[in-house]
């Protein structure tokens, strides 16, 4: 029944937070347990080029990784941006890259290899997103972080490879 997959999709994320945080008390994991995603919402992205347009694109922040989707019932996000630590050169601010497209209420995401340019439908949603961006920025990175730093920016890395061997076979 859909009530005993919960209870194990419940008791499968209770052991993974006890093996990401062996001090914490199974008090303090709990607090945890339903908590899928600190923000979600629609925000508008734009690629790497300042020419390239806006897509609407539904948002996921989840810890330390910012999902972006084509659509709210993706099971697979199009995109994920590591959020590492403000002394790493990671940053968020209000406002758009000079040269880019501005559109809406826009901010932009720093990370060491691009900048992300996004803009929300209203100020508050903006400043929603920078406030929960900031939050994460300023936490000190785990060991785990490092590895999910691995993991995605070795996906980023595989598909830019893929797609510049592809422009070579044009």
């Amino acid at each position: 029944t859909v009530v005993n997959w919960y209870h194990a999709i419940r008791c499968c994320k209770l052991h993974l937070l006890h093996v990401a945080y062996p001090s914490a008390t199974e008090h303090e994991l709990l607090d945890h347990l339903s908590e899928d995603f600190d923000r979600e919402g629609f925000l508008y992205k734009t690629g790497p080029s300042p020419k390239d347009v806006y897509k609407k694109r539904w948002c996921s922040l989840q810890g330390r990784k910012l999902m972006y989707h084509v659509d709210i019932l993706d099971a697979y996000p199009k995109g994920e941006i590591f959020l590492g630590h403000i002394t790493s050169g990671y940053s968020v601010v209000p406002g758009f890259v000079p040269g880019y497209r501005e559109s809406g209420y826009g901010f932009t995401l720093h990370t060491p290899e691009r900048a992300f340019q996004f803009s929300a439908e209203t100020d508050d949603d903006r400043s929603g997103w920078i406030q929960s961006i900031e939050r994460v920025l300023k936490i000190p990175l785990l060991p785990q972080d490092n590895a999910l730093a691995a993991i995605l920016n070795k996906k980023r890395n595989d598909s830019i490879a893929f797609f510049n061997r592809f422009l070579h076979k044009l």
